[in-house]
């Protein structure tokens, strides 16, 4: 008896948004750059997502997070407030560089209203406050996938070093 081949069938994350609206992702698997020191940080996100079609890539420093975005092209960062060669901000002035720049997300346990205002004046997209919690990261993710595929196409990752 031959073998029946089973098809082979793409899946799409489907995330409903707060309307109750369905947003699928595109084919293509969406990047996300988590950038902390903490490698629970990195667990905690990649855990929330897993069910997902998100993909995280991981830094842990403003250093590193240039050479990753010199390989992906990430639609969302989520960037730790303090980082041991930088803050947050130096992580948006990174983004800043690119012809579309991710969204970038500050994490912190210290989540106040002075973070949250400084962060969207200086042209951040929201702060979430750690431990992360996965009704906020999906909700959040609805959200930048929505301002993502309305607004612009994937950005481009930085280019090499000279």
């Amino acid at each position: 008896m031959a073998a029946v081949e089973t098809p082979i069938i793409s899946t799409f994350d489907v995330l409903e948004n707060a309307s109750g609206s369905a947003v699928r992702l595109a084919e293509s698997r969406p990047y996300i750059l988590s950038v902390s020191e903490a490698q629970a940080d990195h667990i905690a996100l990649r855990h929330i997502v897993a069910k997902t079609e998100w993909r995280v890539d991981v830094a842990y420093t403003v250093t590193q997070a240039v050479e990753k975005l010199r390989c992906i092209s990430a639609v969302v960062i989520f960037s730790e407030c303090l980082l041991p060669d930088g803050t947050w901000k130096d992580v948006l002035d990174l983004t800043l560089q690119l012809d579309r720049p991710p969204l970038l997300v500050v994490t912190s346990t210290l989540a106040d209203d002075l973070l949250w205002s400084e962060v969207l004046n200086l042209g951040g997209y929201d702060v979430l406050l750690k431990p992360l919690s996965e009704e906020e990261v999906r909700r959040l993710l609805v959200s930048v996938w929505t301002h993502h595929a309305h607004t612009r196409p994937y950005g481009r990752a930085l280019p090499a070093a000279s």
